[in-house]
């Protein structure tokens, strides 16, 4: 039998395979690259209040951040710590409760047809809020309330 000799005519799919392998490299690269923008490690919330709108604005919210021991009062920015762990409605609601700021939630109730409250809860604070939401709907606030990440920055501007 006569033997075949090689052509120089073949065709190799080996640069074929190099270009998939790249285009999939970079197709990796950029959903990373987007899920990391996406996630962000430095996130935050800016919540702009312009009183110059042309719609009437009929109550004044008060920003206050829940992280279960403490609160962050907006746009003041004051923080509040309670004196202990809140286990029960006694703990905000009684004696031990942290006089600042139930002066505070005193005035947002004297002023409640003018005023509002809007919690974001902190995941450190989602076991005891109810606790706080309760105290609130007793003194007949408006309230709401989101749920916000443990690290996010939060800015309120007043205008």
């Amino acid at each position: 039998m006569a033997k075949l000799k090689p052509s120089h005519n073949e065709i190799s799919l080996f640069p074929v395979f190099n270009i998939l392998v790249c285009l999939l490299g970079i197709l990796i690269f950029i959903m990373s690259a987007s899920v990391i923008i996406s996630v962000g490690l430095e996130r935050s919330v800016v919540v702009n209040m312009d009183s110059s709108s042309k719609n009437t604005i009929d109550k004044t919210p008060y920003f206050v951040e829940w992280y279960g021991n403490q609160v962050v009062i907006h746009p003041s920015i004051d923080t509040l710590k309670f004196n202990k762990k809140i286990d029960s409605f006694e703990d905000i609601s009684g004696q031990n409760s942290n006089p600042i700021f139930k002066s505070f939630i005193e005035k947002i109730r004297q002023n409640r047809n003018t005023d509002y409250l809007v919690f974001l809860v902190r995941p450190s604070g989602f076991n005891n809020f109810f606790y706080l939401k309760k105290y609130i709907i007793d003194k007949k606030i408006d309230l709401g309330y989101e749920a916000v990440d443990q690290n996010m920055e939060i800015n309120v501007k007043m205008n």
